[in-house]
């Protein structure tokens, strides 16, 4: 009774501790799928900061020069007291701003939670220790014979 008690506790822990290392949520299938969203974020990175340059010189640019600042006020629209606006239409488009980024979730899907796992091994404990059990009785039953 009690070996069949210890192989069922044994069973039960040892499958937890496998099926957590592999399919649990910091398993590691999760910590794979979570090193592919950490080299996503770092491709943002880069982008972001080559974004970031690009608008500290602008800024440098408009801080600096005047010339810049009555450019950047053209195209947002505005001329000068002594200026006259001709729109011309030539079919293009407004520029499109840049991107900030990707966004990016990180979801846990396919992997078991841990309350399905700890469900799982014991009962696999379970099973094991009643299929112990069972043979260890007729192991007895017979050697009586």
């Amino acid at each position: 009774m009690k070996r069949s008690l210890a192989t069922a506790a044994w069973t039960a822990i040892v499958s937890y501790c496998l099926i957590s290392l592999t399919l649990g949520p910091f398993g590691v299938l999760a910590f794979r799928d979570a090193d592919g969203a950490r080299k996503a974020m770092e491709g943002n990175i880069v982008e972001l900061e080559r974004m970031n340059r690009a608008f500290e010189r602008q800024w440098q640019a408009l801080r600096a020069d005047a010339q810049s600042v009555a450019l950047e006020g053209r195209t947002l629209g505005y001329v000068a007291y002594d200026e006259v606006a001709i729109r011309l239409s030539v079919g293009g488009r407004p520029g499109v701003p840049a991107s900030p980024g990707d966004i990016l979730t990180l979801e846990r899907s396919g992997f078991m939670d841990d309350g399905a796992i700890k469900l799982f091994a014991l009962g696999l404990g379970v099973a094991v220790g009643i299929v112990t059990f069972g043979l260890g009785r007729m192991r007895r039953e017979t050697g009586r014979e």
